[in-house]
């Protein structure tokens, strides 16, 4: 328990260093600040990266617990614990790389200038059909807390689950190689 434990935490802090702070600073710094998306390629490759990297370094800490322990249960718990360190310290703190002020960036081109046009024409219509309806026009309910309550708990559980496999996946391979390694030592020392 204490290599999952020990893994777990240092990969879940390892890779909120590098993948939420150093790749998010990194891409704004290349690329500017925007919303990652089909507009921002680069910055949505960035984000690409970044999932894949959380991914590997689920799997990375599932492998060092599983090599340490010779269990692959362990690399489950390795994982699931990168996961809800990665998770807590993104939730105090998150570089963000949307702009400051949302006004549109001036672009040369026509088609754009247009788009930005009308997205503003139809924010401030918008803006002057909210401020004029009544009470009852088409207002949304405000959410149900325990809705919200349950959307947050299930969606952190599934996350947490494919941290979980992900780390038993990687748990596997370090446990066979812990077992043969032992095997190679008592073959040895006889």
């Amino acid at each position: 328990m204490w290599a999952a434990l020990k893994w777990g935490a240092l990969v879940g802090a390892g890779i909120y260093l590098l993948d939420r702070l150093l790749l998010t600073w990194v891409a704004t710094a290349l690329f500017g600040a925007g919303v990652p998306g089909l507009d921002h390629p680069a910055l949505f490759t960035s984000l690409c990266l970044g999932i894949f990297a959380l991914l590997f370094a689920f799997s990375a800490a599932g492998y060092f617990a599983g090599r340490e322990s010779a269990q692959a249960r362990m690399g489950a718990v390795a994982g699931l614990l990168a996961f809800v360190i990665y998770a807590a310290l993104s939730a105090l703190y998150t570089p963000t790389g949307a702009p400051a002020s949302p006004s549109p960036s001036p672009s040369p081109a026509a088609a754009t200038t247009h788009v930005a046009t009308v997205a503003q024409a139809t924010a401030t219509a918008t803006a002057a059909a909210h401020a004029t309806a009544t009470a009852g026009a088409q207002a949304l309910p405000p959410p149900n807390p325990a809705v919200l309550l349950a959307a947050n708990v299930t969606s952190f559980m599934l996350v947490a689950g494919i941290a979980a496999l992900m780390g038993w996946l990687g748990g596997r391979p370090g446990a066979q190689q812990s077992l043969r390694r032992r095997a190679v030592k008592r073959t040895a020392q006889e």
